[in-house]
């Protein structure tokens, strides 16, 4: 059985358990080039960003092989907000590039949970 999966891109993509049907049958070879950038840019940005979280990521549990370690839990935390914050601009960087192309993701439960917080007057 072939699947697709629902990626909130234009109407001609399938959701979940429907066969994709195209509107166009054949993409301009601009397109298809502008589709190969953005994925050598996702490629690139991909390739950059996780180098630093493995990283930094290895560096943090090396540290916690020392004694020294438990009595700086600031450092610990800072190398975490680091990992942190790369993630979120290496997705950010990744959909933008996406969705430049008609091809971003929406993670739906992400958003009710962001229009949740936005009603209840709450600031992160």
């Amino acid at each position: 059985m072939t699947r697709a999966i629902n990626r909130a891109a234009p109407a001609d993509v399938a959701t979940v358990g429907q066969v994709a049907q195209p509107q166009d049958p054949a993409p301009a070879a601009a397109d298809l080039q502008e589709v190969r950038n953005a994925l050598g840019d996702v490629a690139a940005a991909a390739e950059e960003g996780l180098d630093e979280i493995e990283s930094i990521a290895a560096l943090a549990l090396f540290a916690l092989e020392s004694p020294g370690a438990y009595k700086s839990p600031q450092t610990l935390a800072g190398a975490f907000r680091s990992i942190l914050s790369r993630a979120q601009m290496l997705a950010d960087v990744i959909n933008s590039d996406a969705e430049r192309v008609g091809c971003h993701h929406v993670n739906l439960r992400v958003m009710r949970r962001h229009e949740a917080q936005r009603a209840s007057g709450v600031r992160s």
